[in-house]
């Protein structure tokens, strides 16, 4: 096949160390790796506003920027990327011949009922004078960029290709939206490297201690707000187990915060971290938790699924894909505290069923590759090889 070129725009730093960019980067690599010709705008590439008032502009800042950049450099790609609330204005506006792919990494209909709360709660405190620019910027952020659910329905019915990360997504987005004609499920993967390294994580069992893991960012989305309380009844039930927080991206005193004085000694927080120093961190760990509330597929899960490491998870879009492959078990469909310690206790102190689901994980995992990423890519466009 005659190699194509590509342009990925991701409203994000290109940085493998944030998940939306990172599955951008790996595929990219994969594209690279067959002959193509990648290249990539993101919020390296734009001076977007910052500050506790400008963060709010950014999304509109760079669905202009990403207009400007593909009315002036069109001509170089055959196919442009861009996260699926970037394709803002008419397609005749963007003056591109080529092929334009709305991409998900989590889809803003599944998400809109979590931002709706949370917009509410900064309203309510906006009142109080503490938060009221904050919540206008918001607001006029908003307006500007577009209303997030019309922005993106817009965007779908402008691309030539829809790409979605679950199973549940692509049904919402064919049969309830319109678009199955145009859409694929692709899911996230690991490079064959990647995967390699994480194979090489191994978990103790000749100490008493019981170490649970959690990998990603910390706030109240990926559970952060119920975490404490978690923890504190799972070292009742077993006080010997440790808890060490990995990628938290803020301060270990602030994430401690949200844990009980008495529960804070058993805790490790690791603020950030290179992707090559994950499976040293990971050693030694028997399960993990992903409390997240809302996801779109969950790279983290993935690599700790590929270490051999069983998540015990709450029901949400991408994580329930990734854990029913493993065993239903491990899904918190009630997303309550106590199911969520319980499942874990019982797995923990189970040696025989912890070495099973590890090993199932690891299968799973290993089925899970960018190789195959990118051939639905490419088939979606009509270049398959």
């Amino acid at each position: 096949m005659k190699p194509a070129s590509f342009l990925f725009c991701v409203d994000r730093p290109w940085t493998s160390r944030d998940g939306t960019a990172r599955v951008s980067i790996e595929l990219s690599k994969e594209l690279a790796r067959r002959g193509h010709r990648v290249e990539s705008f993101s919020y390296d590439d734009v001076g977007v506003p910052k500050g506790r008032v400008g963060k709010y502009f950014q999304t509109y800042t760079f669905q202009k920027a990403v207009l400007d950049k593909i009315r002036r450099d069109g001509h170089k790609y055959d196919v442009v990327q861009m996260e699926h609330r970037l394709l803002r204005f008419p397609r005749e506006r963007y003056g591109f011949d080529g092929q334009i792919i709305a991409k998900s990494n989590g889809l803003i209909h599944f998400f809109s009922a979590y931002q709706k709360r949370s917009v509410s709660r900064v309203r309510a405190q906006s009142l109080s004078g503490k938060f009221r620019v904050a919540y206008l910027a918001a607001e006029a952020g908003r307006r500007l960029a577009g209303l997030p659910l019309k922005v993106v329905e817009h965007g779908f019915r402008e691309a030539d290709a829809i790409h979605m990360l679950t199973n549940l997504e692509g049904r919402y987005v064919g049969e309830v939206l319109g678009f199955a004609d145009k859409t694929t499920v692709i899911e996230n993967g690991l490079s064959r490297e990647r995967a390699a390294e994480l194979s090489s994580v191994t978990r103790s069992d000749n100490s008493d201690e019981i170490k649970l893991v959690f990998v990603g960012g910390w706030g109240p989305r990926k559970g952060g707000a119920i975490m404490g309380k978690a923890f504190q009844k799972l070292q009742e039930a077993i006080p010997n187990t440790r808890l060490k927080i990995l990628g938290s991206g803020i301060k270990s005193e602030e994430v401690l915060r949200d844990f009980f004085p008495e529960n804070r000694d058993s805790i490790e927080v690791v603020e950030s971290f290179e992707p090559d120093q994950l499976p040293g961190l990971l050693n030694g760990c028997h399960a993990s938790w992903f409390p997240s509330f809302m996801e779109g597929m969950p790279l983290g899960v993935i690599e700790l699924m590929q270490a051999g490491i069983p998540v015990v998870g709450y029901a949400a879009p991408g994580t329930t894909d990734l854990l029913e492959k493993v065993s239903c078990e491990l899904i918190i469909r009630s997303q309550s505290i106590d199911e969520l310690v319980s499942v874990t206790s019982n797995l923990v102190l189970d040696r025989k069923k912890l070495t099973e689901l590890s090993q199932r994980s690891r299968k799973v995992a290993s089925g899970m590759t960018w190789e195959k990423s990118c051939n639905l890519f490419l088939k979606s466009l009509g270049m398959g090889e």
